[in-house]
């Protein structure tokens, strides 16, 4: 359905109170988009406020939209009014066609300021079964909290505003367990039980969390397509939602990775982790063009065998992109099961001249992938044990009951 106040604003500029009105405005399509079918919608609530956060305008530091006034096709603007709450560190516009390229977009940024993050949570968790009949993988315990909330909160700290998460069905306990459960915590407050709220904290994380489905399961690559009306023309961080970095994610892998893509100018960073060559088949591989912690990427190789395998970087579930990105998927051919791989994708994306830089995980920073029993199994018992509340007494346990069946 056309968006007759978003079609008015296509590729205008707009003059801000105290700012030149010659500045090319950055691409934000929220406002369309939420409006049709699909597109990211904000969750219920968003931390810090009290009500839905109303997506498509962004509050400007120091000035404020009023409202798209019909029949006018430019925005009003008045210092204090509160409309929107979504920050930014530069204005916006709905859409900027006339900018030739993505690329170019990005260059016309006076600074860079990466604070979205996109957490693909659409998968079925076969690997799984039965445990992911009814509930998402990324939803399952690992000691204390699901998988996923171990992921956002790698990104808070990492200073991400907006995490958009694109999923699937059965996927709902997700957008549930971010959101803020008041008549839980009345209860728990009339109960006694005050010391429970800390638990509870992660819902208060600075954040704004969005919400997109994936129609159809086709790949991470395809995945990853589903975030350009969300994302715009905006560089921006993709965390697997069933991976975790480091114990309890205490990993700043991230922060390293956005520092790489701006100093580098990198259309993509990747981050790998070193994993037996025994391994590699399971994983896409980097060839690097020269050893180092950070390296640029000559190839990628997605599940080669020992013998092919130019070395044993795994890629480890954390990317950094500029929107160059989504023309590569669209230009990407579906591979085995009809399915869109972001690894071609970024294959086909140097090929065209983009650069791709790998970050190496430290040897602190292990990757715990939820993919399937033994893994997950793994990935519990490490956690459990390092809980400082109950690690001790498990671990005793756990050696009482290996010397009893020994």
């Amino acid at each position: 359905m056309h968006d007759p106040v978003a079609g008015r604003l296509m590729g205008r500029r707009v003059a801000v109170p105290g700012r030149s009105s010659d500045r090319t405005l950055h691409a934000l399509r929220i406002a369309a988009v939420a409006q049709r079918t699909g597109g990211p919608r904000p969750s219920s609530t968003a931390a810090g406020t009290d009500s839905p956060p109303r997506a498509g305008l962004c509050r400007l530091r120091g000035v404020r939209p009023t409202s798209l006034r019909p029949g006018t096709g430019a925005l009003g603007w008045q210092p204090g009014d509160a409309l929107g709450s979504l920050e930014h560190q530069a204005c916006f516009l709905i859409s900027v066609p006339k900018i030739q390229s993505r690329e170019k977009a990005i260059r016309c940024q006076p600074m860079i300021d990466i604070n979205i993050a996109v957490v693909p949570v659409a998968g079925l968790g076969t690997r799984l079964l039965p445990a992911t009949k009814s509930q998402p993988k990324e939803m399952l315990p690992v000691g204390r909290k699901p998988v996923v909330q171990y992921v956002v909160e790698e990104l808070t700290r990492m200073r991400m505003k907006r995490v958009l998460f694109i999923t699937g069905p059965g996927k709902a306990s997700i957008e549930n367990h971010f959101d803020r459960n008041v008549e839980l915590v009345q209860e728990l407050r009339e109960t006694g039980k005050e010391a429970l709220l800390e638990e509870l904290e992660f819902e208060r994380a600075p954040l704004q969390y969005f919400y997109t489905r994936q129609r159809e399961l086709l790949g991470l690559g395809h995945a990853i397509q589903c975030a350009e009306p969300f994302v715009g023309d905006q560089p921006f961080v993709t965390a697997l939602g069933d991976s975790i970095i480091g114990m309890h994610a205490r990993s700043d892998i991230v922060q390293r990775m956005i520092r790489c893509f701006i100093e580098q100018k990198a259309s993509v960073v990747v981050a790998f982790e070193k994993v037996p060559l025994e391994e590699v088949h399971r994983y896409g591989i980097a060839e690097p063009k020269a050893e180092g912690d950070i390296f640029e990427i000559n190839d990628l190789i997605e599940k080669p065998s020992r013998q092919e395998a130019p070395s044993n970087l795994a890629i480890a579930a954390r990317y950094v992109f500029a929107p160059v990105i989504f023309e590569a998927i669209k230009r990407t051919p579906p591979g085995k099961g009809g399915e869109i791989q972001i690894t071609d994708a970024i294959r086909l994306l140097m090929k065209d001249g983009g650069k791709a830089y790998g970050v190496c995980l430290r040897a602190d920073e292990r990757r715990y992938d939820i993919g399937n029993f033994q893994a997950y199994f793994r990935a519990f018992v490490e956690f459990a044990l390092e809980d400082e509340k109950q690690g001790p007494a498990l671990r005793r346990y756990l050696e009482a009951l290996l010397d009893h069946h020994s």
